[in-house]
């Protein structure tokens, strides 16, 4: 990436080539990307044309293991191996979740929060309510808070008497709230009562440093077009 001299706000906007007609607030969602990145993606896509068959066959996968060997840097994952590539975070939940809930011997009970992204809580409605792996539950993580204690602490009760509870999906940055909520306190907590734990990190690469081995949860998913200055798709 181009060399930005630490600029932002109006001085970093040249860097990227959004509409200088809208003042733009919703990055949270598609991203955007600095010139630097869309010119390299432009560049990848003209090695593909000019020979689609070598591309897929051999430089495709060294240019996946090279990407999940650099992503597993930033997150501090133990091992690249440990690191896959997904369509996008909730894509990554729903592959968790299912890989988890056709491991259970009897229907098992599914913790959300009721801050959970909608189409979290729609995955979670599924894999409950259609596939028919898991009970749903809710757990009430509506502000305020005094500390971050309190927030694990409403764990901490609501697992004491929920003893069927044995997966948990929780957000790392809450959307569209944006709480930024005490991951590996709760991963913690949730270890105590013997129940994994899916971290929703959509929004969390770029904001936020992130070591997936410190967090210590099974999995953890985020996105890295949002907030990480990387390409769609």
């Amino acid at each position: 990436m181009a060399e930005t001299g630490g600029l932002f706000g109006a001085e970093i906007r040249d860097e990227f080539q959004l509409s200088k007609e809208l003042v733009h607030l919703n990055h949270g969602s598609f991203g955007s990307v600095p010139r630097s990145v869309y010119e390299a993606r432009l560049e990848r896509m003209k090695e593909l044309e000019i020979c689609p068959d070598d591309w897929f066959r051999y430089n495709f996968v060294l240019l996946v293991t090279k990407g999940s060997e650099t992503v597993s840097k930033l997150i501090g994952s133990s091992s690249s191996e440990n690191v896959v590539f997904v369509e996008n975070a909730t894509g990554g939940i729903t592959a968790a979740l299912r890989s988890l809930g056709l491991k259970m011997q009897s229907k098992a009970g599914l913790l959300v929060t009721g801050l959970s992204y909608e189409a979290i809580r729609h995955t979670a409605h599924k894999v409950c309510e259609i596939e028919g792996h898991f009970v749903l539950h809710t757990i009430n993580l509506d502000p305020p808070y005094k500390d971050k204690f309190e927030v694990v602490q409403r764990y901490r009760d609501y697992l004491s008497s929920h003893s069927d509870v044995h997966v948990a999906i929780v957000d790392h940055i809450t959307s569209p709230s944006t709480l930024l909520l005490p991951v590996k306190e709760i991963v913690s907590v949730c270890h105590e009562f013997g129940v994994a734990v899916i971290i929703d990190g959509a929004h969390a690469p770029g904001q936020v440093e992130i070591n997936v081995e410190d967090i210590n949860a099974e999995f953890y998913t985020g996105n890295l077009h949002k907030w990480f200055f990387c390409p769609r798709g």
